[in-house]
């Protein structure tokens, strides 16, 4: 399992999980997100349950805070370069000398993920994902380009649809929870550009 701040203490097995009062209700916002993992013993899940019901309930503030987005997409690219649809190559860009901004860096991670993920599906082994964040015009934008075949042009329409995937197995990641981080909790833009047998482009950009 990972090991939080939030925790008093994490007993992996057979015994008990034990967290500070005060911070109960942040440690299982963490898990009902997927950020922590956790032995799941029968004692252990009743625990889970009951206070993620609890958490369910209660309203959680959304926070931004001002900082530099270059270092959130270098983490989050060394997080994910085990995955199976990860490229050889990853290439991380920036224009201009402050990439700071105000964003929440738990969910811009998350939209991140997805996209470098559903960038590599489609890069081929020899490929190249850039990933890159610039200033324009008072806001930041960030873009995930992969070197795939582009996205058909009947399926375009689609992409922003729940449960869409294009993936044989099943596992494509959705992109209309992207879409509502950036849109509603951030007050920006997510968009894409796409050429067939070129690749395709993913935007989104938020206030400054």
């Amino acid at each position: 399992g990972q090991l939080i701040d939030h925790c008093e203490e994490i007993i992996l097995a057979p015994n008990e999980i034990l967290f500070k009062e005060d911070s109960l209700e942040t440690a299982m916002y963490l898990i009902l997100l997927g950020e922590v993992e956790i032995y799941k013993g029968p004692k252990q899940m009743a625990l889970i349950e009951a206070s993620l019901n609890h958490v369910k309930g209660v309203k959680v503030p959304y926070i931004k805070t001002k900082q530099d987005i270059l270092p959130i997409i270098r983490e989050t690219v060394k997080g994910i370069s085990t995955h199976k649809y990860m490229a050889e190559k990853i290439d991380i860009q920036s224009k201009g000398d402050n990439l700071s901004a105000s964003f929440n860096a738990l969910d811009i991670k998350r939209v991140l993920q997805n996209l470098v993920i559903n960038a590599g599906y489609v890069t081929e082994d020899d490929g190249t994902i850039v990933i890159s964040a610039e200033p324009v015009n008072g806001n930041m934008q960030v873009r995930v380009t992969d070197t795939g075949c582009g996205i058909p042009e009947e399926i375009q329409p689609y992409l922003f649809k729940e449960v869409m995937t294009t993936k044989k197995d099943g596992s494509g990641l959705e992109l209309l929870p992207c879409k509502n981080i950036i849109e509603d909790n951030h007050q920006g833009k997510f968009w894409f550009e796409s050429k067939t047998g070129e690749g395709t482009s993913f935007f989104f950009s938020f206030p400054i």
